[in-house]
C-alpha cells in the first residue's frame, strides 16, 4: 500500500468511527450535497450500526478516491457527511438546541448593539 493510501485509510477510519459515535443509534449516510454530487444526484453511502466502523470505513475510502479525483479534495472531516439517525427525536433535540443557541447569540449580538448604539 502507498503511503498515501495508507494516510486517507486511516483518515477514513477515523472520519467513520467519528460519524457513527455522532448518534448512540443506526444512522443513514450520506456525503453533504453543498461539498459532492454523484452525477447531479445525492450520494447516500447506505444504513449503518455504531459498530460498522469498518464497513462504513471501506464505502469511504472507495467514495473519497471519486471525490478526489473529480475534484482534487478527501473528505476529511464530518461537514462532509450528513448523519441521519434512526431514532428522530435525537435529530430533533439535536435541531432544536441549535435553533436555540443561534437564538442565543442574535440576542446577544443585539444587547452588544444597543450597548454600543447608547454609548
Amino acid at each position: 500500500m502507498k503511503d498515501k493510501e495508507i494516510e486517507m485509510s486511516f483518515i477514513t477510519k477515523t472520519l467513520a468511527k467519528d460519524a457513527l459515535d455522532e448518534y448512540p443509534c443506526s444512522v443513514h449516510i450520506c456525503i453533504n450535497p453543498y461539498y459532492w454530487e454523484d452525477n447531479g444526484a445525492i450520494c447516500s453511502l447506505g444504513d449503518f450500526k455504531p459498530t460498522d466502523v469498518d464497513k462504513l470505513a471501506e464505502i469511504l475510502d472507495e467514495v473519497s478516491a471519486q471525490i478526489y479525483e473529480e475534484t482534487g479534495f478527501y473528505p476529511t472531516s464530518l461537514d462532509w457527511l450528513d448523519i441521519f439517525p434512526e431514532d428522530k427525536a435525537l435529530l430533533d433535540a439535536r435541531i432544536k438546541k441549535a435553533n436555540e443557541d443561534f437564538d442565543a447569540l442574535l440576542d446577544s449580538l443585539q444587547s452588544e448593539l444597543i450597548e454600543e448604539s447608547e454609548r
